[in-house]
């Protein structure tokens, strides 16, 4: 008398799971990338947004943000683009503002006015909280669990 058995295991659902939750990861990272890449921009617009004043005058407030304004290029020249699927980029428009470096980091005459790192360091953890919940959700829709799939 021989003894046979088999095992059969269907995998046809959990491969179109695995479909799904990919493409959900993915979304919710271009998602994510363009939330930061919206905050950011908008944080470092309201550093360059303070009061205007004359230009050979001295500023009102040196070395504090925002910066104040005299022709405004600085703060019309804030961009940002996505560089790929996981990256993107806020910077300042080199032909609109060449000086903003200068206003950045100071000068020997001029204080720094970091109107970028601040932004960054300001925004960092809302933003990384934001990209953590859209990831999370995303992946809840799909069908999955995000604690596993993350690793939480």
């Amino acid at each position: 008398m021989a003894i046979s058995s088999e095992c059969r295991i269907d995998f046809t659902g959990w491969e179109a799971k695995s479909t799904r939750i990919k493409y959900a990861i993915s979304e919710a990272v271009k998602e994510a990338i363009d939330y930061g890449m919206d905050e950011l921009s908008r944080k470092v617009t309201q550093n360059l947004g303070g009061m205007r004043h004359k230009a050979g005058t001295k500023s009102p407030s040196p070395g504090k943000l925002p910066v104040t304004m005299i022709s405004g290029n600085l703060h019309q020249a804030v961009r940002h683009k996505r560089i790929d699927l996981t990256r993107g980029a806020v910077f300042i428009d080199k032909n609109k503002a060449p000086y903003a470096v200068h206003v950045h980091y100071g000068t020997k005459k001029m204080r720094p006015r970091r109107f970028m790192s601040d932004a960054v360091a300001e925004r960092r953890e809302a933003i990384i909280n934001r990209q953590r919940y859209l990831v999370k959700l995303k992946i809840r829709r799909a069908g999955g669990n995000p604690s596993e799939i993350l690793g939480l």
